[in-house]
């Protein structure tokens, strides 16, 4: 019996269909031809009329899920272009593996593919399958992204990313936030801020389109380029650091004396707290009545009165003047969005505490603008709970005698054991919470 051209093409049609199915329920090896052909209704002899074998005909299932895949992530790359690079790849590769878990597939490729490569024809491998890598390396290629750690690399993460994929069930109901702690990948709070912890003391980054500000400069500290190297930020493209006070913990990087890794950025500082630089005052500590040194930084500065709020590359600031600490302690508010509060808010495992400095004028004006940021700390981590953060308001704590120290908090610790590069890229850097 012979068919119609158009009748053939639905058959075939029909073949790919009814093996993309028993892939993703069955596998290869557990599909016969009779099935296939039953679906078909055709005869097991006229299969081979179609493809040469069944392992041909679950290739072409392979290279179709494969092009679907790609397709998306394709579409993806360039609805993303006008994102920070970072960003954009995150959602390319978040979209390819939502694609792959609606499909099904995940099993299938895991369990079939290399068998399928090995029993092939090597003239079919050659013309028709192409590897991740070079997938990648086109699809990079077409958007102008170069991946910081190379093509290589790349492929082999974006593999193990899928991977997890077929592992939903064990990771259970988080799996889509694991997912993206994954893919985003390496110290970051979120998509915006960024962290490098060195023992005590926090140095953040906020991060939009081309832009990365860093939030003081913590202690003259030999592993901080390495440190910001991990989150894929090069010292040399920072251009504007806010300080919150001159406290050498939180000016160590930009002092005279330091390796001078940001000699060319740009100082944002309250005019009160420049009078500490210089020398016009001299900070006396609460606990022991002595003077701290005089602290010098070369840097151009910019001083800044509270209230004040200007811009960086559309980026808007906003300083809020909160003396206690030092008579001159400054608080930025980014893009009404993130509170960096320096050596203002002390969180222990019940809530934030004053560090050496009232928080309830700062917590009014929040709740009087009806604003709900995410509040970083110099030292004991962040938290996007308004009520944890100021919940001690009114109470001074007493860090260096660990009265409210939090073990369990992250970054609220004295050694930096667990501080490695594997460690800061496992995922965003959850908050503080309550226990």
């Amino acid at each position: 019996m012979a068919f119609s051209a158009e009748e053939n093409a639905a058959i075939r049609e029909t073949l790919l269909r009814e093996a993309r199915r028993c892939a993703v329920t069955l596998g290869l090896r557990k599909t016969s031809v009779e099935q296939l052909t039953e679906a078909a209704g055709i005869s097991k002899g006229l299969f081979y009329k179609y493809f040469a074998s069944k392992e041909l005909l679950f290739f072409e299932v392979l290279e179709d899920i494969h092009s679907e895949v790609y397709q998306v992530a394709e579409q993806a790359l360039e609805e993303g272009k006008d994102l920070p690079p970072d960003e954009r790849i995150a959602n390319v590769l978040l979209t390819a593996c939502s694609r792959l878990s609606e499909i099904g597939a995940m099993k299938f490729i895991e369990e079939d593919s290399a068998y399928l490569l090995r029993r092939i024809p090597a003239q079919v491998k050659a013309e028709h399958y192409h590897s991740d890598e070079v997938h990648i390396r086109d699809l990079l290629e077409e958007s102008g992204l170069t991946p910081r750690g190379g093509i290589a690399l790349a492929a082999a993460t974006i593999r193990g990313l899928i991977l997890t994929v077929s592992h939903q069930e064990q990771i259970g109901a988080l799996y889509p936030q694991v997912l993206e702690t994954l893919t985003r990948g390496a110290c970051w709070v979120d998509e915006h801020v960024a962290c490098v912890r060195e023992w005590v003391a926090n140095i953040f980054f906020y991060r939009k389109g081309e832009t990365t500000i860093m939030v003081d400069a913590g202690y003259n500290y030999d592993r901080l380029e390495e440190k910001m190297g991990w989150l894929g930020i090069d010292p040399k493209s920072i251009r504007h650091i806010l300080i919150t006070h001159q406290d050498t913990d939180h000016v160590g990087a930009v002092e005279a004396d330091s390796p001078g890794l940001f000699r060319d950025a740009k100082l944002y500082i309250g005019e009160i707290e420049n009078k500490y630089l210089t020398g016009e005052v001299r900070r006396k500590v609460i606990y022991h009545l002595y003077k701290l040194p005089q602290v010098t930084i070369n840097n151009e500065k910019v001083l800044l009165r509270d209230g004040q709020v200007f811009e960086i590359d559309g980026i808007k600031i906003e300083c809020f003047l909160a003396p206690g600490h030092t008579w001159g302690h400054m608080v930025y508010l980014i893009d009404d969005r993130y509170l960096f509060t320096g050596d203002t808010i002390w969180f222990g495992a019940d809530g934030g505490y004053s560090f050496i400095s009232s928080l309830a004028e700062l917590e009014q004006k929040l709740r009087k603008r009806g604003l709900r940021p995410v509040i970083l700390t110099g030292h004991t981590g962040w938290t996007d709970d308004l009520y944890f953060a100021f919940a001690h308001r009114d109470k001074l704590c007493s860090p260096f005698k660990k009265k409210v120290h939090d073990p369990s908090a992250p970054y609220d610790a004295y050694d930096e054991s667990d501080d490695t590069e594997e460690n800061a890229k496992r995922g965003f850097l959850p908050p503080v919470q309550k226990i």
